[in-house]
């Protein structure tokens, strides 16, 4: 009995282990998912945006796209990149209808909208 008992106190620590929770320190985030988070801040990006900026000022604003597409027309190049800021369904899928779009030709901002209206702007 005495070794079953010096067992578990040997083992109890071990089974015991939990998870540990960082904390920043400002507290302003603990309840919100990071996808919250990355939504606002591009929106918060996005409507800062003003049209004629680069490409490449842009994705050093918000970085990697969602979605990528690049065409041609009437021989210029057509790039639309799209973040995330809203949610629609709770699927844990991203898709562009929650996205905004940002259209570049010739790699400068044209426009700027809802992804679910992107077809207006082909």
């Amino acid at each position: 009995m005495k070794k079953l008992v010096t067992t578990l106190l040997f083992i109890s620590p071990l089974a015991l282990t939990g998870c540990v929770i960082a904390v920043d320190g400002d507290g302003e985030h603990y309840s919100r998912d990071s996808w919250e988070v990355r939504q606002e801040n591009n929106r918060t990006i996005i409507t800062g945006l003003n049209l004629n900026q680069s490409i490449d000022l842009v994705k050093s604003k918000l970085g990697t796209p969602d979605f990528y597409e690049v065409y041609k027309n009437q021989g210029k190049q057509m790039q639309i990149l799209f973040y995330r800021t809203h949610k629609i369904s709770s699927d844990s899928k991203t898709t562009k209808d929650e996205c905004h779009f940002l259209k570049f030709e010739d790699s400068k901002l044209i426009a700027i909208g809802n992804g679910a209206n992107l077809s207006k702007h082909l």
